[in-house]
């Protein structure tokens, strides 16, 4: 059903917009206006031609013209691998951070995490030093 419609609709559009442009006689005011604007824009084109070939022959002529000469190395082509590295300079700032404070004062023993570690709640992150809370224990004993 479709393959049939498609076709009828491609030919009825065609056929209306065929009658819709066609049929009217052709303005002997608008053909005449129409020649001299083609006419018009050839005599341009010869113009930019001529005037272009007469620039250049007054650059090769004129020797008051300052030439300035591109000089270039050539090489062959050779197959390799890209390599590019960049360094900057700055300082760089984590989006949170998190201060630590434990609960009670003490030296740390030993550090479980490296910087920039993820952690996850309950993590064991670092050993205080206990020694000196056994020894102030023994003393008040």
């Amino acid at each position: 059903m479709k393959l049939n419609l498609i076709p009828t609709l491609v030919l009825g559009s065609i056929l209306i917009i065929g009658f819709s442009c066609g049929g009217g006689e052709a303005n002997p005011e608008i053909e005449k206006l129409i020649q001299k604007r083609d006419s018009l824009k050839a005599l341009h084109a010869d113009i930019g031609k001529a005037l272009s070939e007469v620039e250049n022959q007054i650059a090769k002529l004129d020797t008051s013209i300052e030439r300035r000469y591109v000089y270039v190395t050539l090489s062959d082509i050779e197959k390799s691998a890209f390599e590019h590295s960049f360094q900057v300079h700055g300082n760089v700032e984590a989006d949170a951070s998190m201060s630590l404070y434990p609960e009670m004062p003490g030296n740390i023993k030993k550090v479980y995490v490296n910087e920039g570690q993820s952690v996850t709640s309950g993590q064991v992150l670092a050993e205080l030093d206990l020694s000196v809370l056994y020894n102030q224990r023994k003393e008040k004993k």
